[in-house]
């Protein structure tokens, strides 16, 4: 992960054309920058964030997204069911019973909990996606259970970009294909 000016941006490789690439989080739009080097791949970013925020702040466009607390979850059945139980036993909704777990979890991340790392290649297209996911331990929903049970089928699934109607500055990567 890099950083600069507030905004963060992935490192990826593909082995194949021996390049690095990533692209610009938490933005309206895609942005994405590569280079040969590490040295030229950090330059690289650095312009693509610049380019970036020039171009937000003079078509007068928020630089970073904004989020406004609403998102779908998916979980099991059980978890719902259990969930709900317990916000019927307290008396308050499902929304602040799972608000409640997002603090303790949000609370821990910085903490002394065992972190799990790990970290696959899968292929998608011509290129392969370097996917790491950190995940807390234990709090009180057996999420180390869950992912070691699923981690398969977690570690194989990737996500393709789709594209953006922002003008783009002059680093994005090649490994980017709109009609994928």
């Amino acid at each position: 992960m890099l950083e600069h000016r507030d905004i963060k941006g992935t490192v990826e490789f593909d082995q194949e054309t021996k390049m690095f690439f990533g692209k610009l989080l938490e933005i309206n739009g895609l942005v994405m920058y590569e280079a040969e080097s590490a040295k030229d791949f950090e330059k690289n970013f650095i312009s693509a964030v610049d380019e970036y925020i020039q171009m937000c702040e003079e078509n007068e466009m928020p630089i970073k997204k904004e989020y406004k607390g609403v998102f779908n979850v998916r979980t099991s059945p059980e978890m719902h069911k259990g969930l709900a139980d317990i916000a019927i036993e307290r008396g308050v909704k499902l929304n602040a019973i799972i608000n409640e777990a997002f603090n303790l979890y949000l609370s821990n991340t910085k903490s002394a909990l065992p972190i799990i790392e790990y970290c696959t290649a899968t292929p998608i297209g011509s290129w392969h996606h370097a996917y790491t996911k950190n995940v807390a331990s234990e709090f009180n929903f057996s999420v180390l259970k869950a992912i070691e049970g699923k981690s398969k089928k977690i570690k194989e699934n990737a996500v393709k970009t789709a594209g953006s109607k922002l003008a783009l500055p002059k680093h994005i990567s090649k490994h980017h294909d709109e009609n994928k």
